[in-house]
């Protein structure tokens, strides 16, 4: 998407930006009433050094939930799936779906986005019908991207092999860490997601309706 550098429309700054936008002048990246980038907006954008993989400026919280839901749909539509975004959170923040001869398979989904990496599960998920949680780690450097898909009971699974089910914040209901250990990163591993195994996941996961 984001596959043409252009020079900052700011004076005095070597910096480049990457645009989906007209790639041959920088007027086009300007928000409307300005002449030029100001400077909390210039550094809340993408930059990129030649030669170095595209990564966040400066990586908050406010920018990982919409970068992770972005980065997902495009790799939806890389493997040939449509996608729908509901307006209200009921707990889904994307539903993909396919269409097969007269068959119609959707999966729900519910992002959990990460800079780098996190694991986390709410007990209130498992009420959600075929639900997919997408962990999505390393948006803070586009080049180390990737998403495991789980479905509720494969994630409890991994938590209750690591213990996490024993713990107080469990118990009431949720768990969360930012740093996950290495036998979590195995016990994931094995859910990393490319087109194939997003079409393999709804054939487990999907729900589907005939065409009428």
């Amino acid at each position: 998407m984001f596959s043409r550098r252009i020079t900052s429309p700011s004076a005095g700054t070597s910096e480049q930006y990457l645009s989906p936008l007209n790639p041959d002048h920088g007027l086009s990246l300007l928000p409307m009433g300005f002449r030029k980038w100001p400077g909390s907006m210039r550094r809340q954008h993408l930059v990129a050094s030649r030669g170095k993989p595209l990564q966040m400026s400066e990586p908050n919280s406010k920018w990982v939930e919409p970068a992770g839901r972005n980065w997902l749909m495009a790799e939806l539509f890389q493997a040939g799936l449509d996608v729908a975004r509901p307006e209200l959170d009921w707990g889904i923040d994307l539903i993909a779906f396919r269409h097969l001869d007269a068959k119609r398979s959707y999966l729900p989904i519910q992002i959990k986005a990460a800079a780098v990496a996190s694991f986390s599960l709410d007990s209130k998920y498992e009420r959600i019908p075929g639900l997919i949680l997408a962990y999505i780690w390393g948006l803070k450097d586009y080049a180390h991207t990737k998403c495991f898909a789980l479905n509720y009971a494969q994630a409890f699974q991994i938590m209750k092999e690591r213990g996490h089910t024993q713990t107080d914040s469990w118990r009431k209901g949720s768990y969360s860490t930012t740093t996950p250990s290495t036998e979590e990163r195995v016990l994931l591993a094995r859910y990393e997601m490319n087109p194939k195994r997003w079409h393999r996941l709804f054939g487990e996961s999907s729900i589907s309706r005939q065409h009428k």
